[in-house]
């Protein structure tokens, strides 16, 4: 069994390892653990606020401990992205790590290209082309995603 560290941003991304990936890598004989970022396990509340050398430094620290580590931190809340690409910035993220751990074959920097958040609330059919031109297939109901991250602004005034 191969025990892999997947260093996340927030608890979604930690829910969403445990509860829908975690089924699919066992059956690939793989262990996902996923990780809250240093900051978000201390302070009880995740997400955001990710750098380079945040994201460096908890990956080099689990590298010890697992036989493989990944992370899953979205592109969006980079704080430090300037004007990388997702590519350009993993590739970073690579170079980084491998400074501080020689022969890093056993760590996968990965940046998800758009808000994990946002996936979880888009619906398959709104990215076929028809659809593209007509705008969303559908509204949410209360706003979408940023509602449930803040409810208040949310909601509908009289």
């Amino acid at each position: 069994m191969i025990r892999l560290a997947i260093s996340v941003e927030g608890q979604t991304e930690e829910a969403f390892i445990q509860k829908v990936l975690a089924c699919h890598l066992w059956k690939r004989k793989v262990e996902p653990t996923p990780l809250l970022l240093a900051r978000a396990r201390s302070s009880g509340v995740g997400g955001g606020n990710v750098s380079i050398g945040r994201l460096v430094s908890e990956m080099v620290h689990l590298h010890r401990s697992f036989d493989a580590v990944t992370s899953l931190v979205d592109f969006y809340g980079f704080r430090d992205k300037g004007e990388f690409t997702v590519e350009a910035l993993e590739d970073r993220l690579m170079q980084e790590i491998g400074k501080r751990v020689p022969n890093a074959t056993r760590v996968f920097p990965y940046v998800q290209k758009h808000e994990f958040e946002g996936l979880l609330f888009s619906g398959c059919g709104g990215v076929r082309g028809d659809r593209l031109r007509d705008g969303p297939s559908h509204q949410y109901a209360g706003g979408g995603p940023s509602a449930i991250r803040h409810p208040r602004r949310h909601q509908r005034r009289p």
